[in-house]
């Protein structure tokens, strides 16, 4: 886990990791404060990351489909 990792559980709990020690950063995560980080945040976060697997998963699918026609 890394400093400012969201675990969501449900629709209605989010915990975020707060660790501030430097070496824990995530290479892969945006810079975004502390603060700005919250429930809502975290939410908008969760629908959009769901919307592109959604996205994936439909292109996926249709890419089958076309397939399996020819």
């Amino acid at each position: 886990m890394f400093h400012n990792d969201r675990i969501i559980f449900g629709t209605n709990t989010v915990f975020i990791f707060k660790y501030h020690a430097k070496e824990n950063e995530s290479p892969n995560a945006e810079k975004i404060k502390d603060a700005e980080i919250d429930w809502e945040y975290a939410q908008t976060e969760l629908i959009d990351t769901m919307n592109k697997e959604k996205k994936i998963k439909l292109d996926e699918a249709e890419r089958e489909r076309r397939k399996e026609g020819n």
